[in-house]
């Protein structure tokens, strides 16, 4: 999937070294459940079941321009039946955040599930205390629907999850285009 800002590729082996780094870089899982350092052999574990799950699919954000990876879009726990999702956004490369490849991004892959595959609802978590994530998806339309409270113990603390979501509906009545401006 192409955009103005980014390109959408499915994960390639290739991929490991990267992905790797953001997954246990301090500044960028800031917002993550905690995670145990992993061996080679386990992250290559990870990287062929993040490629081959029924249910599943991430993609690796590209900048449109330079081709380089910053991020990965994840859709999960898709449910064909009642027509939802989940999905996660994470700009890998931070020099990226507050520029619009992550709006783009997420749009391209909203567009597709609910253009696409015509499904109703899609759904995400968010660490309560991450206000500017909150912001941003807020901004691409999404709602609050309710509060884990104190479900994910990370940094020496409780934290609570946000539970948002956005309906099809509500996408289609969004002007995105006002976002990139």
């Amino acid at each position: 999937m192409n955009g103005k800002w980014v390109t959408l590729r499915a994960l390639q082996e290739s991929d490991l070294e990267v992905l790797t780094k953001w997954n246990f870089d301090p500044v960028v899982t800031e917002f993550f459940s905690p995670r145990l350092p992993n061996s080679p052999a386990e992250q290559k574990q990870w990287l062929a079941a993040q490629m081959s799950g029924a249910h599943k699919k991430k993609l690796m954000v590209l900048d449109a321009a330079t081709q380089t990876p910053i991020g990965m879009l994840g859709i999960m726990a898709i449910d064909h039946v009642n027509k939802n999702a989940e999905i996660g956004l994470t700009i890998g490369e931070p020099s990226y955040w507050g520029k619009p490849h992550g709006k783009e991004a997420l749009h391209l892959g909203l567009r597709f599930l609910f253009e696409e595959f015509n499904f109703h609802m899609v759904y995400l978590t968010i660490f309560e205390r991450n206000v500017r994530g909150i912001r941003f998806f807020e901004k691409l339309g999404f709602r609050r629907d309710g509060l884990k409270r104190d479900c994910i113990f990370a940094h020496g603390t409780y934290h609570s999850l946000l539970f948002m979501s956005l309906l099809k509906s509500e996408f289609e009545s969004i002007n995105y285009t006002a976002l990139w401006e």
